[in-house]
């Protein structure tokens, strides 16, 4: 489809999971997603789906908060879940189904220093200088979803540094395999114009190499970007956390997805 990809507001009842998709042996609760969810009023990062055959749309990746939207609505919470956000991109069978999905999970299992970082740095965000981090964009607005230049986008010095180099090669690699990032970065605003990464630092890494190398400069010109609200650096560091949750959980899933593109490329071979 030669709108794709794009911003796009579903109903819960329009998005499908696969049944041949990559599971967990073992189920994760959705305590957790699910708090977070009603404590930020409603998902901190889009679903990414694509247009299937029945005019509905298939999960590529977020089944686990769909999951939790489905289990809240249940519970009474469905006025603040109406609408979802989603990123819909294009794909044109299961195979690349898979491989998008891939390409989204395939560094999860590099997130554990991140993510344990955090709770340190929870603690430090106390002791700092927040001023360079006012947010400028009133609550009300937001969530929304944005297309931002690379150059407004920042790293903060002041979140958890990773002790392990995330390599970018696979990352990089994606980006223009797909023409573009199959996610949106999470973002908030910090100054006019200028907005600060709360996810997707290894994407906007990656971006940024890429355009120094001189590839991909007119796909890259502008990032889909979800910007939500956080009042200073102690509430981005509850963002990510909130975001990455689950982030060590994904490894099972990576590894199915592997395996399923493997046997694919044997099969062709065999033909």
């Amino acid at each position: 489809m030669p709108d794709l990809p794009r911003f796009i507001l579903l109903k819960p009842s329009q998005l499908t999971v696969s049944l041949s998709f990559p599971k967990r042996e073992i189920e994760a609760p959705l305590s957790k997603l699910k708090q977070g969810i009603l404590e930020f009023g409603g998902l901190l990062r889009p679903i990414v789906v694509r247009p299937d055959e029945n005019n509905e749309y298939l999960v590529l990746d977020g089944r686990r908060r769909l999951k939790s939207v489905w289990e809240l609505q249940d519970e009474g919470h469905e006025k603040t879940l109406r609408w979802l956000p989603c990123f819909c991109v294009n794909s044109d069978s299961p195979r690349m189904d898979l491989e998008i999905f891939l390409s989204l999970n395939q560094h999860r299992m590099l997130l554990e220093t991140d993510y344990l970082h955090c709770f340190t740095g929870i603690e430090k965000a106390e002791g700092l200088d927040s001023s360079q981090f006012i947010p400028v964009i009133p609550e009300a607005e937001l969530p929304r979803f944005l297309h931002l230049k690379p150059s407004q986008l920042s790293i903060s010095d002041a979140f958890p540094a990773r002790e392990l180099k995330m390599p970018l090669a696979d990352i990089k690699r994606s980006i223009l395999r797909f023409g573009g990032l199959l996610r949106p970065i999470i973002v908030r605003a910090m100054a006019p114009d200028q907005y600060l990464v709360l996810d997707g630092t290894p994407e906007l890494m990656a971006v940024n190499e890429i355009i120094k190398e001189g590839g991909a400069q007119k796909t890259l010109r502008s990032l889909p970007c979800y910007c939500v609200y956080s009042d200073g650096p102690r509430m981005d560091l509850q963002l990510f956390l909130t975001i990455n949750d689950n982030s060590l959980l994904g490894s099972g899933e990576v590894l199915i997805a592997r395996s399923a593109i493997e046997k694919s490329n044997k099969s062709d071979k065999g033909k």
